[in-house]
């Protein structure tokens, strides 16, 4: 009874050092593939990264060319502005200064 004993202990030893044996593969296994998802995660990230910098450079361009479309539509109203007054000031001195040769235009009236 005593070696049969032994020998069911023995066998249960031996499956149990099996089962171990699998289960540490298998845990080399899913450390493995999680290093691999980690690595994945590291050049997504990376990635990410460098797609928030090229967003934050490309608004920064349409900020500046904002601006300077600002500045342009600004100065462009400004010399309108200034050129109408200038049309409005030479239509205001036409019609103040005075005829000096009356007689020329009646000439192109008849």
């Amino acid at each position: 009874q005593i070696s049969t004993n032994i020998f069911n202990l023995s066998s249960t030893a031996n499956d149990l050092h099996v089962k171990l044996q699998l289960l540490e593969q298998n845990l080399v296994k899913e450390q493995e593939e999680l290093n691999a998802i980690v690595e994945k995660m590291k050049v997504l990230e990376t990635q990410e990264t460098k797609e928030e910098d090229e967003i934050k450079r490309l608004k920064g361009v349409i900020d500046f060319r904002t601006e300077h479309l600002s500045q342009l539509v600004s100065k462009s109203s400004i010399d309108a502005s200034y050129h109408s007054a200038h049309e409005s000031t030479e239509d205001e001195q036409n019609l103040m200064s005075p005829v000096s040769d009356i007689s020329s235009i009646k000439d192109e009236d008849d």
